[in-house]
Formats: structure tokens, sequence, C-alpha cells
């Protein structure tokens, strides 16, 4: 892996690297700025590296994070046995507050297995079949009255040397469970990352991520929020 493709915004070469943090034995730190680093043999963990330019007195220190494990192969890969995910809003009464929370699935994975499909509703919406798919589920705030908002739900799996590559995304609402699923919105991306916007009508009661994988590829991926 090269730490330099991983650094965020404006980007100066010929700095200098340093580790600061990891399991012990950790892969030494780029001796130049662009060096790859070889995290094969690395143990499981999360490693930090530190990318520091001087120029004009200035010290500019920017940092990447690196996950190495073999995940836990996730069994809710049907609707019925979807992840709950909680405590993303603050259930107000009346308003849904605005805000960005980040779900780490660090410990879970699709992976090549058969094709599951909960119910006729919740039959595969994508152009592509996948190969696996994890639900997640998250319940939303019951408003009085009932309003329409949107929810934003991304997926990246940019921060992971194993990351899940070529995600594919699907979101659903529902009043009840999965006997009653209506699909908002899917695609499928062709990177490391995927956003959609669920449009949620008349404050149903849960909102349903079905993340994809095609072509038995694998790996992590973390979900953020928006509202």
């Amino acid at each position: 892996m090269i730490l330099f493709d991983q650094l965020t915004g404006t980007k100066t070469e010929d700095g200098t690297w340093s580790f600061i943090s990891g399991p012990a034995g950790a892969p030494a730190a780029p001796s130049t700025f662009d060096e790859d680093v070889d995290f094969s043999a690395a143990d499981d963990g999360v490693y930090v590296y530190r990318y520091q330019v001087t120029s004009g007195g200035c010290t500019s220190l920017s940092t990447v994070t690196v996950t190495v494990g073999t995940p836990n192969t996730s069994p809710n890969d049907e609707c019925d046995d979807a992840i709950n995910i909680t405590a993303h809003f603050s259930l107000a009464t009346t308003t849904i507050p605005s805000g960005t929370t980040t779900f780490n699935t660090a410990e879970i994975w699709t992976q090549g297995c058969e094709k599951d499909i909960a119910t006729e509703s919740a039959d595969s919406p994508w152009v592509s079949t996948p190969t696996g798919d994890v639900w997640f589920r998250v319940p939303l705030p019951t408003l009085s009255p009932s309003s329409d908002y949107n929810v934003g739900v991304s997926i990246t799996s940019s921060p992971y040397i194993n990351g899940l590559q070529q995600p594919m995304l699907a979101l659903y609402s529902t009043g009840s469970d999965c006997t009653d699923l209506t699909l908002l919105d899917f695609s499928e991306s062709t990177t490391n990352s995927l956003m959609l916007v669920a449009p949620l009508v008349s404050s149903p009661t849960r909102l349903y991520i079905r993340v994809g994988a095609k072509s038995t590829n694998e790996g992590l991926f973390d979900i953020t929020l928006t509202t």
C-alpha cells in the first residue's frame, strides 16, 4: 500500500513518514514519500502513520490509519436477520436532527455465498447478480405529526487495506417488517464507495440498508448516515 495515495486534500511531495502506533512488528514507515508499504505479513490491528511536511518554517501533519485483519463472516444475509443499527438519531417528537454518524462495520463483510432473497418484494434490484449480501436495519423516529424527510446513506471501504470493492447498495423502507418492504433506491459502484439518498415518506418505522458484493468480492466497509 502506498500511504501517500491515502492522504486527502492538497498533497505535498517529499514529506517524511513516521510510525505512530500499532501492534508490535509493524511495517516500517516509508523512507520516501511514495514508498510502498507491505502489510501482507502484519498482525491484525490498527496501524497509524504520520506524514510531516515542513515549508517556510511551518509544519503540516497528516495521519493515515490502516486496519489489518480477517473479519468475521456475517450470517446476516437475509432481511429477517438484519443487523440493528441504533443510536443514530436523537429521537425528537417533531424534528429530525441534522448531523452525520458513521457506523463502522469492521467485523462484517460480504462474501461469495449463495444469493438470498428474503421475500418477493426484496428480490435483487441490481443489474449484476450479487454473490453475497448483508442487511442492516435502522429504527426511525416516530414523528407527530408525520413528516417526509431524507436520509443520506453512503458506504466506503477506503479506510481499509482489505476493503470491499465495487459495492452494491439498496435502500428500503417499511412500516412493519420484511414482508412490507418498499424499494427506495439502488445502485452499484465501480470503485470502493457509493452514496444514495433515501426519501422517507410519512414517517416509516424502519430503514433497511442492503450491501451486496459482486464477482465474489469481499472486504470491510463503513456505513455513514446523514440527515
